[in-house]
């Protein structure tokens, strides 16, 4: 009668552990992707580093229950050239049923800018490949939504090479300027 009574939990105990695997897995199948709109790309800084290139998105959450960026990956080409990898643990809520807006920051390197220059790109339509994936989590799981999204960009004016250029004079002949004559 023990064995009996033994054998029986060990069955139970085996359909609760199959049925938990299935529930756990099944958890990100309950979970509505959310729709990902690419709103705008836009180099917006150069620093000591490199270049800053922005990635704006529209994310529209169709579930009833708030999702939670919980980190991303990413990697970009420009000209088909890889030149920022990354990621981050960044958060961000995306509410039940609304629209959030959703900022990806790049750095590209220098020595990037370079390869690019090389290649004489037009500044009004520098083609750029993004692929990134998001993990998204809810209250009932977590799931992997990728990115790929490719076109151009524009270089604003004041980042044209010329026009940095002389910025750079005009910050020396500002020095050049606050030195005393005692000192030259």
């Amino acid at each position: 009668m023990r064995i009996v009574y033994f054998e029986k939990r060990k069955i139970t105990m085996k359909i609760l552990l199959v049925a938990s695997m299935l529930f756990l897995t099944a958890c990100s199948t309950f979970i509505a992707k959310p729709e990902i709109t690419l709103k705008d790309v836009k180099l917006v800084g150069v620093g000591a580093e490199g270049f800053d290139l922005d990635f704006y998105f529209s994310v529209r959450n169709p579930n009833s229950f708030d999702l939670k960026l919980k980190d991303y990956t990413y990697d970009v080409k420009i000209m088909s050239l890889l030149l920022a990898q990354g990621s981050s643990q960044a958060t961000q809520n995306f509410y039940a049923n609304s629209t959030s807006d959703l900022l990806l920051p790049a750095k590209i390197p220098y020595s990037g800018l370079i390869d690019i220059l090389k290649r004489r790109p037009n500044p009004d339509a520098i083609p750029y490949q993004l692929h990134a994936d998001l993990n998204i989590g809810g209250a009932i799981g977590t799931t992997r939504v990728p990115i790929d999204k490719s076109g151009t960009f524009k270089v604003p004016k004041e980042y044209y090479p010329n026009n940095l250029l002389k910025k750079v004079g005009d910050f020396l002949k500002g020095l050049e300027k606050e030195i005393p004559e005692s000192s030259k």
